[in-house]
């Protein structure tokens, strides 16, 4: 339903259109409710997210393209950086996408000054990160090759671009075929690796300690639960070597053949 048009169904006097506003409304709510509680599984002791987007634009009278929210330290939620999460409709693609985010409205040169810090970090040919933004107001940095990118990271350092997000999609078809805990652990496993970079991001004062960066927030008390098959076991071997060294054993995290 990206950019239906919307009004307010009490002011409508036709019945079958107001009968058509209300389930519009309604399908509104529920996906905006869904996506919330989706969120709910990116969240941690430390990181908590905030839906940053209603189902209508801001003038209330289209369905939004895209749903929002941002997950931020608890104690840095006065900084525009966040690993935003995105449910959206990007021309004809459909997807979930994860990424490291600045809100320009809220943001002045010094907040992307410290931002953009975490470019300094990243290495392009290691990280299997895909890429987001324009360049020259019509390329999508999607559709660049590496060494593009590396082209666009110096212009961003340079100062001639503001910003460039990393981060992961999830297209539509693939949420389609795949069990919800696949869904949710890609989604998990992205907002991991994006942590070593937000927490570089959200450093204040002009020296970076790249020894904060390790991520050592995963709650040490976790509680799994089901009936019988349901993966318990597997997962918790898998969170316990989260916890012990990310870095180390996402290898063995993320590819159940090397377990």
């Amino acid at each position: 339903h990206s950019n239906e048009p919307y009004r307010n169904p009490a002011n409508e006097t036709n019945e079958i259109e107001r009968a058509r506003l209300e389930n519009l409304k309604s399908k509104g709510q529920n996906a905006l409710s869904l996506f919330k509680d989706m969120c709910t599984h990116l969240e941690d002791e430390n990181y908590k997210k905030k839906v940053s987007s209603k189902w209508l634009d801001g003038s209330n009278r289209y369905v939004r393209n895209y749903l929002w929210a941002e997950i931020k330290r608890k104690d840095k939620t006065n900084l525009s950086s966040s690993i935003s999460v995105f449910a959206e409709k990007e021309d004809d693609k459909i997807r979930f996408r994860l990424s490291l985010e600045i809100r320009g409205e809220d943001s002045n040169k010094d907040d992307y000054i410290r931002h953009n810090r975490f470019l300094d970090y990243l290495n392009v040919a290691e990280e299997d990160f895909e890429y987001f933004g324009t360049r020259n107001k019509d390329i999508s940095l999607e559709d660049l090759s590496k060494e593009s990118i590396k082209e666009y990271i110096q212009e961003v350092k340079e100062r001639k671009a503001n910003k460039i997000q990393i981060g992961k999609t999830i297209d539509y078809e693939y949420v389609k075929n795949h069990s919800t805990d696949d869904v949710i652990n890609i989604m998990k496993d992205t907002v991991n690796k994006l942590k070593k970079y937000y927490e570089i991001a959200v450093q204040e004062g002009e020296e970076v300690d790249i020894n904060t960066t390790k991520n050592n927030n995963s709650p040490k008390n976790i509680i799994l639960y089901g009936p019988p098959g349901t993966g318990k076991t597997y997962n918790v071997c898998n969170k316990a070597l989260e916890i012990i060294d990310y870095e180390k054993y996402k290898d063995i995290i993320n590819d159940p053949t090397k377990r």
